[in-house]
């Protein structure tokens, strides 16, 4: 509590009328985050990536797509991370792996619109 009246720093100012106070770091990007969280470009970008999120890791194929995608473009094996609205930072985490799985989240999403298209061919008959 930094209030310069009734709070701890308010009080200790009183005894020791010298002291410099700081806000705590984690606090102030409690302050920073709770801002950004009402910023409409904020808001949109954060529904994209919940949209995102959800739709691939809704299924078990659709997991699987991605997987394989990303084996065998990237040569990795990461995994998509949830942000949660707890955690400040997961936000920024969520988006840069969002960002190193772009080009596998891209083909996965085409693969699932050929897969799809051809179990409407495949009923189509």
């Amino acid at each position: 509590m930094k209030s310069l009246i009734n709070g701890v720093c308010g009080r200790f100012k009183r005894i020791i009328p010298n002291v410099i106070t700081v806000h705590c770091v984690a606090h102030r990007l409690a302050l920073g985050v709770k801002c950004l969280k009402q910023d409409e470009d904020f808001v949109g970008v954060n529904t994209v990536v919940h949209r995102i999120i959800s739709f691939l890791t809704g299924s078990g194929n659709r997991l699987n797509f991605l997987e394989k995608n990303e084996i065998e473009m990237l040569e990795l094996d990461l995994r998509l991370i949830k942000p949660h609205d707890i955690r400040w930072l997961s936000h920024f985490s969520v988006l840069r792996r969002l960002l190193e799985l772009y080009p596998a989240i891209i083909q996965t999403l085409i693969d699932i619109g050929y897969f799809l298209l051809e179990i409407l061919i495949k009923l189509g008959k």
